[in-house]
C-alpha cells in the first residue's frame, strides 16, 4: 500500500512544468535541464522514476556542441535506467550532421556522440 504522500509525490513528479494541478500525458525534461545541475535530480522528477515500472522512451533530444556534456550524462543516465531514445536531429536544428540537405553527412560533435552511443550499443549486442 502507497502512503498518501508517496502518492502525492508521485504525482507532482508527473505535472506539467508551468501548471501545479494539470498532470501532463508525456513527461517533461526542460524543467531546469539546462540551466543548473544536478540534471539527474530533474530528470529522476521528471521521468526517471517511471523506468522503474514501465517502459520509458526518451525522443526528439540532441544538441549543440556547448551541450556535450549534458549529452553525455544524458546517455549515460538512460543506460543506466534502461531508458530507450532517439535522437533529434539529423536535417533539422540542432543538426546531428553538418548538412543533411546539402548531402553533407558529417557528423557535427553532438552527432559524433550519438553515433558513438548507437556503435557501442550495436556492439553489445554481438558481444
Amino acid at each position: 500500500m502507497t502512503s498518501a504522500a508517496s502518492r502525492s509525490s508521485t504525482r507532482a513528479a508527473c505535472r506539467s512544468p508551468t501548471s501545479s494541478t494539470t498532470p501532463t500525458s508525456t513527461p517533461w525534461t526542460r524543467t531546469r535541464t539546462f540551466l543548473f545541475e544536478p540534471w539527474e535530480a530533474d530528470w529522476h522528477r521528471a521521468f526517471g522514476h517511471l523506468a522503474t515500472r514501465v517502459p520509458v522512451f526518451a525522443g526528439e533530444w540532441g544538441g549543440t556542441t556547448d551541450d556535450l556534456l549534458w549529452g553525455q550524462r544524458l546517455l549515460a543516465y538512460f543506460e543506466m535506467h534502461n531508458i530507450g531514445w532517439t535522437a533529434w536531429s539529423w536535417a533539422d536544428w540542432p543538426h546531428l550532421v553538418v548538412s543533411a540537405r546539402d548531402g553533407d553527412w558529417t557528423p557535427t560533435p553532438f552527432g559524433e556522440l550519438v553515433r558513438g552511443a548507437l556503435g557501442a550499443y550495436f556492439r553489445s549486442l554481438s558481444a
